[in-house]
């Protein structure tokens, strides 16, 4: 079967290549990278092209352009570079690996956040629910909503290095949902009423079914994904 062609966003490539070259050569925080002319000539672009692929990293926080100085990794390049994974370009592959480092971390931590949530930290989901609910018909604030319930559980859990990875992944799994609901806008019903039964659950105190809970809304998750690809055309290489 012949795969429908992607238009490829050369900026896009750019960034991607110059991520490989910042994880795979020596360079510290602070480091000067090559200048423009000789990345451009490295990677085989046009310069103009390259540039843009430097002000996007730039946005995202990773080196520093600095005018007639040259290109400067940021101090804290590292952190940024672990805490936004969304640096890389979306695909099948990235969607799929999220999903499964969720099912294990996750579901883990509901398992604990039952445990040690206190009033006020049920409180304080309640009102993420409610306002998840308010924001059906609004793309952006329903993302961001379902993201700092997933955060708050991280918190509600009481282990910091679950907290830290939900954390380091959150803006990955905000371009996922944007690409998804953007495709299929009305899974948010299904996505407020899945977040429901995991609070459901953690106010009853009751592991078994905030697990199991925790568990479906991934494995939703997972079919929003698939059926994304469907209708994007996108498939595995």
């Amino acid at each position: 079967m012949i795969e429908p062609l992607v238009k490829v966003n050369l900026s896009d490539m750019v960034v991607k290549k110059l991520q490989d070259l910042i994880a795979y050569s020596k360079y510290k925080p602070g480091d000067k990278l090559p200048p423009a002319k000789d990345l451009a000539k490295l990677f085989g672009i046009a310069y103009t092209t390259l540039r843009e692929g430097l002000k996007k990293l730039q946005a995202l926080g990773l080196i520093e352009l600095k005018q007639g100085a040259g290109i400067f990794l940021k101090k804290d390049f590292f952190d940024v570079f672990i805490i936004n994974p969304a640096i890389e370009v979306l695909d099948k592959d990235i969607l799929d690996d999220l999903v499964y480092a969720r099912k294990i971390i996750e579901v883990e931590n509901v398992r604990l956040a039952v445990k040690n949530a206190k009033k006020k930290d049920l409180e304080t989901l309640k009102g993420l629910l409610n306002k998840m609910k308010e924001n059906l018909n609004d793309m952006e604030e329903f993302i961001k909503y379902n993201i700092i319930f997933h955060l708050t559980l991280g918190k509600v859990s009481g282990n910091k290095v679950f907290y830290q990875i939900i954390a380091g992944i959150t803006d990955l799994i905000r371009e996922e949902e944007k690409a998804i609901f953007t495709k299929v806008p009305e899974l948010t019903q299904s996505g407020y009423t899945q977040h429901k039964n995991i609070y459901t659950a953690l106010k009853e105190r009751n592991e078994d079914r905030a697990v199991e809970a925790m568990k479906t809304h991934i494995e939703k998750v997972e079919e929003m994904i698939a059926h994304y690809v469907i209708r994007t055309g996108r498939r595995r290489g």
